[in-house]
């Protein structure tokens, strides 16, 4: 098993900590063109034509992009010691924060790319303060 990570991201942090806390160890591998690498990102894109980071690459070849994809398998493959709850409703509460946290990110991205380009990207659209 290979991980691809890059240490800038928080989505392959998350995947990290998974195999830390799961005790896997593995040669992990940073991909180029990530976080000011000019190098051109083919030869990573073979592996996950998505192009993003993390992806995980099995022992039979088989690569699993996205760290909520990747974290699944985990728990799944490596049971013990489980890091996922087993009661339905905590189940659902961590898929909730686990979305909540996503659609963050996205927000904040989309946030800094409005204030680069100068234009709205969700128009109107803004999630209510608390």
């Amino acid at each position: 098993m290979k991980p691809y990570p890059t240490d800038l991201s928080p989505f392959p942090t998350r995947v990290r900590l998974m195999l830390y806390a799961k005790g896997i160890d593995g040669e992990s591998v940073t991909p180029h063109g990530f976080h000011g690498d000019t190098t051109p990102k083919c030869e990573y894109e073979e592996i996950n034509p998505m192009g993003r980071v993390p992806t995980l690459v099995l022992e039979d070849g088989t690569s699993l992009p996205e760290s909520e994809v990747i974290c699944e398998y985990l728990e799944d493959a490596y049971p013990n010691p489980a890091l996922h709850p087993s009661d339905p409703a905590d189940k659902a509460r961590r898929a909730l924060a686990e979305i909540t946290t996503a659609l963050g990110y996205l927000e904040e991205f989309i946030g800094e790319a409005e204030k680069i380009s100068g234009s709205h990207c969700l128009g109107s659209y803004r999630r209510p303060a608390h």
